[in-house]
């Protein structure tokens, strides 16, 4: 998607690729719940899903994923 993004006129390029670091980084912390065993990862997991589902739109994620599968 970073990639797409950089070829193209992608507008908000510098926000977005933000958001995929703090998105990346929210998984690592999730990851590592698992791996211990935290007995309330799968209630970070379903949080951080509706989070990233709610709020996709807004940072303009369905344009681009529009955009790779055309």
């Amino acid at each position: 998607e970073e990639e797409i993004m950089m070829k193209t006129d992608y507008p908000n390029k510098k926000e977005h690729k933000q958001e995929h670091r703090k998105f990346v980084e929210d998984l690592e912390k999730i990851e590592l719940d698992v791996i211990f065993e935290n007995p309330k990862a799968i209630d970070k997991i379903l949080k951080f899903l509706k989070k990233y589902f709610e709020n996709a739109d807004s940072y303009g994620s369905s344009q681009l994923h529009n955009t790779i599968l055309s």
